[in-house]
């Protein structure tokens, strides 16, 4: 078993909605995955909302699910979908993924 995905599956319609990662991982016993965990959602072009919440336009739990069990961190982290949120905040959202081509 490898984490070598790099990318989350860009449906052929978004519907609008937006996928939070919380991953509170402790980093006293898992400071390697979680430095790598990190290095993964960047990778994948997540937006980071805080260090520990990053946010994606499409659905990564699969993705998600594998590279956390290859880490061993599954249990530390938490996938939420968002179908509603402050205007601002979504058009600082679309404005990063526009740039980073995964919206239009």
């Amino acid at each position: 078993i490898t984490a070598d995905i790099h990318t989350i599956p860009r449906p052929l319609l978004w519907p609008g909605s937006w996928w939070l990662v919380a991953a509170d991982i402790p980093t006293n016993d898992f400071k390697m995955a979680a430095d790598m965990f990190r290095v993964k959602l960047r990778e994948l072009r997540f937006y980071p909302l805080q260090r520990t919440l990053w946010i994606h336009p499409f659905d990564p739990r699969k993705e998600l699910e594998h590279i956390s069990n290859h880490y061993d961190i599954g249990k530390f982290i938490t996938v939420m979908e968002i179908k509603r949120m402050d205007k601002q905040d979504e058009t600082v959202l679309k404005k990063y993924f526009t740039e980073k081509g995964l919206l239009k």
